[in-house]
């Protein structure tokens, strides 16, 4: 088969995203109609920004992943023809505390297709997305040793309960910073460069004033704004360790623009 996505595939990708952004706004505004804690979501396509980053940024509560989307399983392998993400395998392997970071914040998914019996039409077959950690699933795909790789994997839906309901998911702002300055950093851009383009969008809660309160959606056009927008909308900080600990080796939408190597 051909190593690369299709036109068909990135087009099934594009539609999972759209999807999965929609699940994730919709459960974000059922438990914070009120905006009682004045929240946030980022659930937001990155665009040109895979070639180094990934397809996806979602962050709630001051935790933070970049989600990596394919058709199906057998898509995952189209990354191994994208040198960036071969290097990023290989420093995860060499590198037990990066491979932390990876395992925390890059997740992989694509979608399985299941079975469902409809009244009056019988079996049919239904479209369902799995989420699981980049470097393990996309390492096994590839062959690669990843260092005793995960099984973990989530449903969408459980993936975003998981985010939205729970604090210790993900990575904070520091420890995500530094991996995105280690994506930029494997495709030749300088870290701070990288993070002086970061661009998305967020989703907060805005109190009544004039108009009457409601979500908003904010372009963000930097990492520092970013910062400034979850902190401001972050009623209390996750905790997280004040340096990165190492784990031992044998641990257990919108559509988007093209740009770099084809997947």
């Amino acid at each position: 088969m051909n190593k690369t996505a299709s036109p068909f595939f990135r087009h099934m990708e594009d539609a999972l995203i759209v999807e999965f952004s929609k699940k994730a706004d919709r459960r974000f505004r059922e438990l914070h109609g009120a905006g009682k804690a004045q929240p946030y979501l980022i659930g937001s396509a990155l665009c040109g920004q895979d070639k180094a980053l990934a397809d996806y940024l979602l962050a709630a509560g001051g935790r933070f992943a970049l989600i990596e989307f394919k058709a199906n399983a057998e898509q995952l392998k189209t990354e191994g023809v994208k040198p960036q993400r071969v290097r990023l395998l290989d420093a995860c392997i060499a590198d037990s505390a990066r491979l932390s970071r990876s395992r925390a914040i890059h997740h992989a998914a694509w979608g399985e297709s299941a079975q469902l019996d409809l009244p009056g039409l019988g079996a049919q077959t239904q479209q369902e997305l799995v989420l699981a950690p980049y470097a393990d699933r996309v390492g096994m795909a590839l062959g690669l040793a990843i260092p005793k790789p995960r099984t973990v994997r989530w449903s969408d839906d459980a993936f975003i309960e998981r985010w939205l309901e729970n604090t210790i998911a993900g990575a904070n702002i520091e420890r995500f910073k530094r991996y995105l300055m280690e994506l930029y950093e494997l495709v030749g851009t300088d870290g701070a460069a990288g993070l002086a383009d970061f661009q998305g969008l967020i989703t907060v809660y805005v109190p009544a004033r004039e108009k009457r309160a409601q979500f908003q959606t904010i372009t963000f056009n930097s990492f520092a704004h970013l910062l400034a927008l979850t902190i401001h909308y972050t009623p209390q900080r996750s905790p997280e360790p004040a340096r990165e600990q190492a784990v031992p080796a044998v641990e257990r939408a919108p559509a988007r623009g093209r740009k770099g190597p084809q997947r």
